[in-house]
């Protein structure tokens, strides 16, 4: 648990006291949440059909380029502090943190993009 928390930074880029207004902070954060075609939603699929998602857009993570050192996380694997801490950047949302069946995130490194898998849809970006 601990190696998970240590590997992401210490602070987040958006609330860094600098610039002209350093004592405010502006956040602006963008959804945006697609299912893949011959899956069933979320909701709907069989735990194994979920995995089949989440190893899937992993793979596509991957071979994207858009995450060369992010963060792969089934959650499953996660204890309540990583949900906790996840949940508290904003890479995954509560419902996803409480989530039993086979889901996850891919973060970038930078920890501007995360990707969650079988949340409500099968691909939420924010």
């Amino acid at each position: 648990m601990a190696e998970l928390l240590k590997s992401f930074r210490p602070d987040v880029t958006w609330a860094n006291a600098g610039g002209a207004w350093p004592d405010m902070i502006f956040s602006t954060r963008v959804r945006f949440a697609r299912n893949l075609e011959g899956f069933a939603f979320a909701n709907r699929a069989a735990a194994d059909r979920l995995a089949e998602i989440r190893r899937l857009v992993f793979a596509a993570a991957r071979e994207s380029g858009m995450f060369p050192r992010g963060h792969y996380l089934k959650m499953e694997a996660l204890g309540p502090l990583e949900k906790s801490f996840l949940a508290e950047r904003h890479h995954i949302s509560p419902v996803l943190a409480s989530s039993v069946l086979p889901s996850g995130a891919v973060i970038s490194n930078d920890e501007d993009l995360s990707v969650m898998i079988n949340e409500e849809d099968h691909l939420r970006l924010q």
